[in-house]
């Protein structure tokens, strides 16, 4: 009988992603080839745990329980673009760990926000959104969290655009699960507006379905 390639062996040969969550699922202890993958030189394995990682933690957080802080660990990863599955996967988990091990992560997870690049600010804002609907009690701290990305140091107007409405999409998000904050009905007001058609769309929206009544 041919051996079992672990999932890094699979990833190197060309497996499907899907096919290697299929398989992390039955055998949750495969988690930890997965974050041994995170450092492997070659680019598949790296991309492949990263992904793999991340749908594992938003399906089934509880089958990566035991090798969280180990993945807490991977978001000082040097790849922005893993950090970004990385930072995903952690924000996915917050309804399975402690409040207080969650607490002390979401100044990593929003750190992204302040700049100077877009992709991880971006990123960090969905990945906030997503810890507040798994733990809604971290519903003020994030959106405390969000609206400090109206400060961000981004390279361009148009990157402050497109982050701004990454913001409101996270607001839309979380605005059942959070006390209302008069500070961001005025955050998305400025963007109704926007000369960015998907930023204004997003304000447009949220303004619809939240915006106070007078």
């Amino acid at each position: 009988m041919p051996r079992t390639l672990s999932p890094i062996e699979s990833l190197a040969a060309g497996a499907e992603r899907e096919e290697v969550l299929r398989r992390v699922r039955r055998h949750p202890a495969w988690a930890e080839d997965l974050l041994q993958g995170l450092s492997d030189p070659r680019p598949a394995v790296r991309y492949g745990s990263s992904r793999v990682l991340r749908q594992l933690a938003e399906d089934h957080p509880e089958k990566l329980k035991p090798w969280f802080d180990e993945l807490a660990a991977a978001l000082a990863h040097p790849n922005k673009l893993l950090r970004c599955d990385i930072a995903a996967a952690v924000a996915a988990m917050a309804g399975v760990v402690s409040a207080p091990t969650m607490r002390a992560l979401l100044p990593e997870l929003a750190r992204p926000l302040s700049g100077p690049e877009l992709v991880p600010a971006a990123n960090a804002a969905m990945a906030l959104a997503l810890a507040a609907e798994r733990a809604p009690a971290f519903g003020p701290e994030v959106t405390e969290a969000l609206l400090a990305a109206g400060r961000a140091r981004l390279p361009t107007a148009e990157c402050q655009r497109i982050l701004a409405g990454k913001v409101i999409e996270a607001f839309d998000r979380i605005a059942p699960l959070a006390p209302a904050d008069p500070r961001v009905p005025r955050f998305v007001k400025r963007h109704l507006r926007s000369s960015r058609p998907g930023t204004r769309k997003r304000a447009e929206r949220w303004w619809k379905r939240h915006a106070p009544r007078t």
